[in-house]
């Protein structure tokens, strides 16, 4: 099966398929970096914990979707991945190439291949070819209501029978309506809005309610500086004052979950990150994991 990707994954990065629109991230990863350790600091150690988690059942082909610069590939190799194949797709292609060098100088055992795109891989790739496992990190919060129906429809048809999905999005609690930064927001639906990544957490406009439409533009058309974030709201939120994370959740947040439902089987939610603005009090604005099966 690796051969038949490797051959395939050869057409596809020839230089004819660069002519596609190119694709910046609105903000530079040492500005998230920051704002990421002044809100939660043990963030990125949990969430590859659940990702690790999930890898450690039997695969060959993974596909780590909107791959960034590859800060997740160390969690697919091991000696035990020897041959398997690791395929990053992401559609900011400065990104892509730093995520080449990463796998170039990390990766011991596992094979990889990094290709710059996005949903049109995942659509138009010959139905012989399958993945057995996708994770998916912080992508769904940040693409239009339009992608992520695809997203998931493309992971769906991607994965092999019974193939498993991990995905990590941003999350929110009806009580961040009494948060400043909540706007208008009603406290019934996803928060959508802009984050200003030049102000502090602690700022009163550094979160800026936008509309779900005006949060469609922003995802598809994003302006340097302004990160568009989706997110979904969790109906009945923890405790602050109690939680433990992970925490774990019988269900994913109804947007959410009325899109995963047709395709996948959830095996797992868990909460996984609180945001905490310096000198604020901690708010229900964090993360969530969601571990999926192929119906």
């Amino acid at each position: 099966m690796s051969e038949d990707w490797l051959e395939y994954l050869r057409k596809v990065a020839s230089p004819t398929d660069r002519s596609r629109p190119a694709y910046v991230y609105p903000v530079t990863d040492e500005v998230t970096n920051t704002r990421l350790q002044q809100q939660d600091p043990n963030k990125h150690t949990l969430e590859q914990a659940l990702f690790s988690a999930m890898l450690q059942d039997a695969w060959r082909v993974a596909i780590d979707f909107g791959c960034g610069t590859g800060a997740h590939f160390f969690l697919f190799d091991g000696h035990e991945h020897r041959k398997n194949l690791l395929i990053g797709i992401d559609p900011d292609c400065k990104r892509v190439e730093w995520a080449r060098q990463v796998a170039e100088y990390r990766l011991q055992f596992v094979q990889s291949h990094i290709l710059c795109g996005g949903i049109e891989l995942l659509e138009h790739t010959p139905k012989r070819l399958k993945a057995d496992v996708v994770l998916c990190s912080q992508v769904l919060g940040h693409v239009s209501e339009n992608q992520t129906r695809r997203i998931i429809k493309g992971f769906h048809r991607i994965l092999a029978k019974n193939g498993r999905c991990g995905i990590a999005i941003p999350i929110v609690g009806a009580q961040f309506k009494e948060n400043p930064q909540a706007g208008d927001w009603s406290g019934k639906e996803d928060y959508p809005h802009l984050v200003h990544m030049s102000k502090s957490p602690s700022d009163h406009d550094f979160r800026c309610y936008i509309t779900i439409d005006e949060f469609n533009k922003a995802a598809e058309q994003p302006e340097p500086g302004l990160l568009p974030v989706r997110s979904f709201i969790v109906p009945n939120f923890p405790n602050l004052a109690t939680i433990k994370l992970p925490y774990l959740l019988d269900v994913p947040p109804p947007t959410i979950g009325q899109l995963i439902s047709p395709f996948f089987r959830v095996e797992k939610c868990a909460i996984y990150s609180i945001h905490k603005d310096p000198g604020s009090p901690v708010f229900p604005v964090g993360d969530m994991f969601i571990q999926l099966r192929k119906k």
